[in-house]
């Protein structure tokens, strides 16, 4: 969201350039993870990746049309937080008032016992009730004001992966950036989101080891398995990467050289059955 003095051709401009600094920032965390043998975070980042890919292919191509539509998506996100965020507060203060008005009953009764016992000293002493304390209200009510002013004029809609793919592969036609159908790379965000952010039994099953013959004892292991995905995950995190960079810096005038040798270099061949799926870097 920049400022409104911004010419909407510097917005565009500029969110351009700040989606392939995104990929490129998640690719740089892919490399470490994967030379760190972070099984998870290749995963995770590696679905991320994805997702910024898409979005970015689709930011460049459909130019001011896609910045309005991403937008859309953005305030439509504002105000499901928004309205969730209204909604806890309004139970809270629900919640709040009641125990208000019952430690305030509380209070009295405390107090009776109080004077009750004071009377009496020569009998046990009645235990008073314990008064607790109603639910702090939280900071919640000043962070409507952002979320409500943010983006103003646009009109909050979806945008989900699924509906972009379709969008993304008549794009690709017809401005002739590709001939292939995006939905391999949506299978595959799929597929990750099944053994990566989401604890899904796949993702549990991975840490669990079976394999202790004469033994009676299921365990489970400290590390997932198997744990091979980071260099697959990197191949396509390379070929994506290059892809975007090589249209947005020779759409900005720049030098593109490197990441269009880098996009050959993985380029998925099309012999190979999997379609869509970087394999080795040519030599």
């Amino acid at each position: 969201m920049l400022a409104p003095a911004r010419s909407y051709d510097a917005q565009f401009l500029l969110h351009d350039a700040a989606s392939l600094r995104h990929t490129t920032r998640l690719l740089s965390e892919i490399t470490f993870a994967v030379q760190n043998h972070q099984e998870m975070s290749c995963r995770i980042l590696g679905r991320a990746h994805i997702e910024a890919f898409l979005f970015g292919v689709y930011l460049h191509f459909g130019g001011h049309d896609a910045m309005d539509r991403i937008a859309q998506d953005t305030k439509e996100s504002n105000e499901r937080t928004l309205n969730e965020l209204k909604r806890w507060r309004e139970e809270l203060e629900r919640d709040r008032k009641r125990a208000e008005e019952k430690l305030a009953k509380v209070r009295v009764q405390n107090d009776g016992i109080r004077k009750r016992n004071a009377a009496n000293p020569d009998k046990p002493p009645v235990p008073v009730i314990e008064e607790r304390d109603p639910p702090r209200v939280t900071n919640a009510k000043e962070e409507f004001g952002d979320l409500e002013s943010a983006l103003p004029g646009v009109v909050p809609k979806a945008l989900p992966i699924a509906n972009l793919i379709p969008i993304l592969t008549r794009m690709a036609r017809d401005q002739g950036f590709g001939t292939e159908r995006f939905d391999p790379v949506y299978h595959v965000y799929r597929l990750i989101s099944a053994v990566g952010p989401h604890p899904t039994l796949y993702v549990y099953a991975a840490y669990v080891d079976l394999d202790h013959p004469g033994s009676h004892f299921d365990r489970t292991r400290a590390w997932p398995e198997p744990g091979d995905s980071g260099n697959q995950t990197l191949f396509n995190a390379v070929y994506s990467t290059a892809f975007l960079a090589e249209y947005v810096i020779s759409g900005n005038g720049g030098d593109n050289h490197v990441a269009s040798e880098l996009r050959r270099a993985y380029e998925p061949d099309a012999a190979d059955p999997r379609g869509g799926t970087a394999g080795s870097p040519k030599t």
